[in-house]
């Protein structure tokens, strides 16, 4: 065990003998989930969230989670406070007032994340095994990590700790408010573009370089494209990723490029509203699925 990990558990446990775990006597618990990681990882926890609330339709569910996810988060009817992970004194004062009856932890990848959750006083605290970078001590209940099993399904099975009923949907979800489909429509309108006109996306960035499709193969499926249909082709990402749009750009200019100019959310809802969706990251085509 390394000296970060004996520091955690040995403040843990001081901690405990000064303020233990509260008895959840309630009905209808307050819950916090912890996702603070990627895109797809916060998109695979909407169908969960949606279920918990199913079956605790009184509880309080509330989300810690990124700045990516707060965008996937922000809106859902299921989630009733969404807070951003940063700031970590002030965030664990804050949490620890809320008095929490259970912690799920879907995905987090830092070791604080992960700390924190032992250290709010709640009844429950659950996880993953493997998962917890060896932080497992802190928890009331480890859910076994099956390696062949969706994300979908290993987050739901922490939900199910607490009361085991089929799930009836395992489709993600996203939320749009009336801003979002008015500044996409903004947007495409100063490239003389349609919000509801036929048209087809190529997302050549990632956040992983081997997840990228050359540049190259883009201009050649453009080309390909333009035998068939004249449908406009977009380009979106991010402006980290701009030199990707300006290599497709230069061979062939008619391509429109949206980089950096578009949110998560606006991003999702040009999605939902094209014809083709062509991208090799993942975290963007868990957003079509999520609105397909």
């Amino acid at each position: 065990m390394n000296w970060k990990n004996r520091l955690i558990l040995f403040l843990h446990k001081m901690w405990k003998k000064v303020l233990p775990s509260r008895k959840s006597q309630r009905s209808n618990p307050k819950c916090l989930i912890i996702s603070t990681t990627a895109l797809g990882d916060s998109l695979w926890g909407t169908p969960v969230v949606r279920h918990f609330k199913e079956i605790f339709p009184q509880s309080s569910l509330w989300v810690l989670t990124s700045n990516l996810g707060k965008e996937v988060f922000d809106g859902n009817p299921n989630v009733d406070v969404v807070k951003v992970y940063r700031g970590i004194p002030k965030l664990f004062l804050l949490l620890l007032k809320e008095s929490f009856d259970w912690v799920v932890i879907f995905h987090a990848s830092q070791r604080p994340a992960i700390a924190l959750s032992g250290f709010l006083r709640a009844s429950r605290v659950v996880g993953t095994k493997g998962l917890c970078k060896g932080l497992e001590p802190l928890f009331t209940d480890l859910v076994d990590n099956k390696w062949k099993v969706h994300e979908i399904e290993r987050r739901l099975s922490l939900i199910n700790v607490f009361l085991d009923k089929p799930i009836k949907n395992y489709s993600m979800e996203l939320f749009f408010g009336k801003e979002e489909h008015l500044q996409v429509e903004k947007i495409l309108e100063k490239k003389s573009l349609s919000i509801d006109c036929k048209k087809i996306i190529f997302h050549p960035g990632a956040k992983e370089v081997f997840r990228c499709w050359p540049t190259q193969r883009y201009v050649e499926l453009y080309k390909l494209i333009q035998l068939h249909t004249d449908m406009p082709v977009i380009i979106t990402g991010t402006k980290s990723e701009a030199h990707l749009g300006k290599e497709i750009q230069q061979q062939v200019p008619q391509v429109v490029s949206l980089m950096g100019e578009l949110s998560v959310k606006e991003l999702a809802k040009l999605i939902e509203k094209s014809t083709v969706f062509i991208s090799g990251d993942t975290g963007p085509m868990h957003l079509a699925f999520a609105v397909k």
